[in-house]
């Protein structure tokens, strides 16, 4: 699938999980992302590292991460690249 040209202009260092859950949903609903309490977050990695939109990006599964902030950022940055974190 060829890469759909996407930029992240919400960083998860500056936002809750709640406020960048729903910045996904809000922004990509069309990916069918799920609202999920930050307990979840690696339920909302697992999901978007399967959709083809964003694996075109080589995004990271939730796998490997402690928290949320560490797995956003680096989700921000394989799809925005260096110049946003």
């Amino acid at each position: 699938m060829p890469r759909v040209p996407v930029n992240l202009d919400f960083i998860p260092s500056h936002s809750t999980w709640e406020q960048w859950n729903a910045n996904l949903v809000h922004y990509f609903s069309q990916q069918h992302i799920p609202i999920l309490p930050e307990e979840e977050w690696a339920t909302v990695a697992n999901v978007l590292v399967n959709n083809p939109v964003w694996s075109s990006y080589n995004v990271p599964s939730g796998d490997g991460f402690q928290n949320w902030e560490d797995w956003a950022s680096a989700f921000t940055l394989a799809v925005n690249g260096a110049q946003t974190r």
